[in-house]
């Protein structure tokens, strides 16, 4: 029997995968970062809740107050606007805290992420987060 020599595959799946690798890092960092950006928009979310909350339960609130509340929870968030409390307002009537926060990528996905114009300045995202309270009495 005749040996056959193989020489025209050689290198063949050290280019294929270095065809394929930057795709794959890509979906990992991909992954992982929009797992970081819903962790923090559940927690941003969350933060404008306790917010509110403080707004219904304690009717003098600050927006001081308020926005230290948000911040507990939810760190480097800013409450956008003044916040009505319930000390003069009807019952049923509704408390709004509308809370902000910019999410920057920790992987290179950002940089993709502007240049196909799904980001802001350098990629990063500005999130907002709603808690709706309502008024008891």
């Amino acid at each position: 029997m005749k040996r056959r020599s193989r020489t025209g595959d050689r290198g063949a799946a050290a280019a294929e995968f270095a065809l394929v690798l930057p795709l794959l890092l890509l979906l990992v960092f991909g992954i992982i970062d929009f797992g970081r950006m819903i962790n923090q928009q559940l927690t941003l979310t969350e933060g404008a809740r306790e917010g509110s909350r403080l707004a219904v339960v304690v009717p003098g609130s600050s927006d001081s107050a308020i926005e230290a509340r948000v911040r507990l929870v939810a760190a480097d968030a800013h409450v956008v606007g003044p916040v009505t409390s319930c000390r003069n307002a009807a019952a049923g009537a509704q408390v709004t805290v509308t809370a902000t926060k910019t999410f920057e990528f920790a992987t290179p996905v950002g940089v993709f992420a502007a240049f196909f114009g799904a980001g802001g300045v350098g990629g990063n995202f500005t999130m907002t987060g709603e808690g709706v309270g309502t008024c008891r009495s």
